[in-house]
C-alpha cells in the first residue's frame, strides 16, 4: 500500500506560488468558483484547509485566521466556518424565524449581531454564507444580479432537522393582525402563547395523531436519529405537566453540565423546557415542515400597569379557557425566538370587548 505524505509548510507555500500563477478555477460565476474550492477542501482537508478565494481581488489566499486587537478575523479556515458551534446553531435558529422567501444578507447579519452579541460582521457573514450555501446547499441562492439579496427555494427536507419557519402561518408577513385566539401556554403576561381559533381543529387533529403514534406499539418510533441527537433536530417530546403528553419540538440548546439533557423548544406551545434524552422520540417526516401552531406573545402596555396586572391575575389567567382577541403591535425576541407584542382584549360584563389593562 502506498503511503501518502502531506507537504510541509515550505512546500505548501511553493505550491501556492505556483497555483496563483497558473490555476484557473472552474466555474462561470463567483458562487460556482466558491463551490468548487469548497468541494476540494472537503476532499483534501489536510492540504487545502487554509486555501481561500479572494473574490474581490480575483486571486487565491493561503493562511490561518488572524484576529486583530479589535477581535476581527481577517482570514478564516474552512474548518472554522464549518464548525458547529453556538453561533452556527444560533444562525440556523434565526433563519427559521424568517417568513420571507427573499431577504437581505446584510440585514440578517445586523439582526444576528443584535441577537448573538457577536460584533464581527465578517465572521458572521462567513458563518452565515457557509450555512446557506454549503450546509443547506440547494436551498438558498443569491438573486441573479445581486450580491446581497438571497432567496429560498421552498422544498421539503429529507433530514431529521426541523425545516419550517418558526412563525405561525397566519403571521408570515409584517402586516398588523387582529386574531381570535385561545390561550396555549401562560408563564406571565410578558411571556405567553396563543393559538388562533381558526387553527384549533388542525392542531387538535395533529395532537391526536401524535398520541396515537406514540401509544401504538406497532409504530416503533426511533428513540434517536441515526448518528444520535443534534441541535436543531426535530423531535417528539414529553411535555412537563401533571398529565404526560407528547408534542412537537426541536433541540434548541444543549446543557453544558449534562450530556443527557437538552433544552427543547415546544413548537405548538411556544416555550422552552428542559428534557432528558429518554423523553425524546424522532419526529416523523410529515411534521418536520409544518410551522408552529403556537404564537409566542408579550403584552403591550405600561410596565407599571402590567406589573399590577401580574399581581392581580397571574395566578389565575393560566386557566383562562375562553376565546379572546390579540392585536399585534410589534415584535421582540424571547429565548432567541420571535415574540409578538400584542394588545389583549377580553369580553366585558356586557359582552363588549375591552383591553385587559383597562380596569387596572
Amino acid at each position: 500500500m502506498t503511503s501518502h505524505r502531506f507537504p510541509s509548510a515550505v512546500l505548501l507555500e511553493e505550491l501556492l506560488a505556483y497555483v496563483e500563477k497558473v490555476v484557473l478555477i472552474p466555474g462561470e460565476t463567483a458562487e460556482e468558483k466558491e463551490n468548487y474550492i469548497a468541494n476540494l477542501k472537503n476532499q483534501m482537508p489536510e492540504i487545502l484547509d487554509e486555501l481561500h478565494v479572494d473574490l474581490e481581488n480575483a486571486h487565491i489566499k493561503w493562511g490561518r485566521s488572524v484576529v486583530d486587537e479589535n477581535g476581527h478575523r481577517s482570514i478564516s479556515t474552512f474548518a472554522e466556518d464549518a464548525k458547529e458551534d453556538e453561533l452556527h446553531f444560533r444562525i440556523l435558529e434565526h433563519l427559521k424565524t424568517l417568513p420571507r422567501l427573499k431577504f437581505s444578507c446584510s440585514e440578517i447579519i445586523s439582526q444576528l449581531m443584535d441577537v448573538t452579541g457577536e460584533q464581527d460582521q465578517d465572521y458572521i457573514r462567513r458563518k452565515l454564507t457557509f450555512i446557506l450555501f454549503e450546509k443547506l446547499k440547494g436551498t438558498y441562492s443569491y438573486v441573479p444580479g445581486s450580491k446581497d439579496i438571497i432567496e429560498k427555494h421552498d422544498k421539503a427536507s429529507s433530514s431529521d432537522y426541523y425545516d419550517a419557519p418558526l412563525v405561525h402561518k397566519m403571521l408570515q408577513d409584517s402586516s398588523k393582525k387582529t386574531l381570535n385566539v385561545t390561550l396555549r401556554k401562560f408563564l406571565s403576561f410578558k411571556k405567553f402563547s396563543v393559538c388562533p381559533v381558526d387553527c384549533l381543529a388542525e392542531l387538535e387533529e395533529m395532537e391526536k395523531e401524535i398520541e396515537a403514534l406514540v401509544e401504538d406499539s406497532r409504530t416503533k418510533l426511533d428513540v434517536a436519529p441515526a448518528g444520535g441527537w443534534k441541535l436543531n433536530h426535530g423531535c417528539l417530546v414529553k411535555v412537563n405537566g401533571p398529565v404526560p403528553k407528547w408534542a412537537r419540538g426541536f433541540l434548541y440548546r444543549s446543557e453544558t453540565n449534562s450530556s443527557d439533557a437538552f433544552r427543547v423548544y415546544l413548537l405548538d406551545y411556544g416555550c422552552v423546557q428542559l428534557n432528558s434524552l429518554r423523553d425524546l422520540l424522532v419526529l416523523p417526516q410529515k411534521y418536520l415542515t409544518l410551522p408552529p401552531y403556537a404564537i409566542p406573545c408579550s403584552l403591550f402596555g405600561d410596565e407599571v400597569v402590567i406589573a399590577a396586572l401580574e399581581n392581580e391575575l397571574c395566578g389565575t389567567f393560566g386557566s383562562y379557557s375562553e376565546e379572546f382577541v390579540i392585536e399585534t403591535t410589534g415584535e421582540t425576541l424571547n429565548d432567541d425566538f420571535k415574540t409578538f407584542i400584542v394588545s389583549l382584549y377580553i369580553s366585558g360584563a356586557n359582552g363588549s370587548r375591552k383591553n385587559i389593562l383597562d380596569d387596572i
